[in-house]
């Protein structure tokens, strides 16, 4: 299964906010992917090293977990620093590297979505 820029094993993703997309599509269509496939199908990813069931699987509870953090830390009222500061991707960066970028189109998805 080819996922395209969707998935990417090299870095964390980029969320096209600008163009209509937002972080809850982009769980909502992994999520489909991964119940369409199974433990032996072979996932392909945008960017990175070629991957499987499981990775996609936990690329899913990363993108979930940052979710979850990054929408309870704008309900609080914070800005796009403060969410930063909480460092809601930490157990995540040395896998993914510099969350700066993704943590900007995070709380763009989630802030216009008003999630």
């Amino acid at each position: 299964m080819h996922l395209g820029d969707v998935f990417n094993m090299s870095s964390y993703p980029f969320i096209d906010v600008d163009s209509g997309g937002d972080l809850d599509g982009m769980i909502r269509f992994c999520s489909s992917v991964l119940a369409e496939i199974n433990e032996e199908t072979r996932v392909i990813p945008g960017h990175g090293q070629v991957s499987d069931y499981q990775g996609l699987k936990d690329y899913i509870t990363m993108l979930k977990t940052v979710r979850e953090r990054v929408a309870e830390l704008i309900g609080e009222g914070a800005d796009l620093d403060t969410v930063a500061g909480a460092l809601p991707t930490a157990e995540f960066d040395e896998k993914f590297g510099d969350p700066t970028a993704f943590l900007n189109r995070v709380y763009a998805s989630l802030s216009r979505a008003g999630r």
